[in-house]
C-alpha cells in the first residue's frame, strides 16, 4: 500500500517553524522589557536615595549642593524620559510580534486540522480498498468453490 503524502505537509513544517521563531522573538523582546523596567525602577530608586540622603543633610550643606543634584536629576529623568520611550517602542513591538504569532498559530492549527482530515479519509479510502479487496477474494473463492462441487456432479 502506498505511504499517505499530504501536498502540504512542507507548509505546515515551515509555519511550525515560523510559530518557533516567533516565540523565540517574543521571549528575547520580554527580556529586553524586563531589562528596560529594571533600569528605570534602579535609576527611580537612586533618586529617591538621593533625595532621601540630601534631605537629611544640615541646611548649609544642602545648599552647597543643590545646584550638581538638580543637574544630575534633570540628567536622570531626561534619561528616565529616554528609557520611557524605549519601552513604548518594545511594548509596541511586543504587541505586533504577539499579533504575528497569533496569526501563525491560527494558520497552524488550520493546517493541522486540513492533515488530520485528509489523513482520515486517505484511512477511510485504505479501508474501503481493503473491503473490496476482501469481497473479490471471498467472491473468487466462493466461485471456485461452485465450480469444484459442479465438477464433481458432472
Amino acid at each position: 500500500m502506498r505511504r499517505f503524502a499530504w501536498p502540504l505537509q512542507r507548509l505546515l513544517d515551515v509555519t511550525e517553524v515560523r510559530a518557533r521563531s516567533l516565540r523565540a522573538e517574543l521571549l528575547g523582546l520580554s527580556q529586553e522589557i524586563a531589562a528596560v523596567r529594571g533600569e528605570i525602577f534602579l535609576r527611580r530608586a537612586k533618586i529617591r536615595t538621593a533625595l532621601d540622603d540630601f534631605g537629611q543633610l544640615s541646611v548649609r550643606e544642602r545648599m552647597a549642593g543643590q545646584e550638581t543634584f538638580m543637574r544630575c536629576s534633570q540628567a536622570q529623568r531626561k534619561r528616565l524620559g529616554g528609557l520611557r520611550q524605549e519601552l513604548d517602542g518594545l511594548l509596541g513591538k511586543q504587541r505586533a510580534k504577539m499579533d504575528e504569532l497569533a496569526k501563525a498559530r491560527s494558520s497552524q492549527q488550520t493546517l493541522q486540522r486540513l492533515r488530520e482530515e485528509a489523513l482520515l479519509r486517505y484511512m477511510s479510502e485504505l479501508a474501503l480498498a481493503e473491503q473490496k479487496q476482501l469481497d473479490e477474494s471471498s467472491q473468487v473463492a466462493f466461485a471456485r468453490e461452485q465450480i469444484a462441487e459442479r465438477l464433481k456432479r458432472a
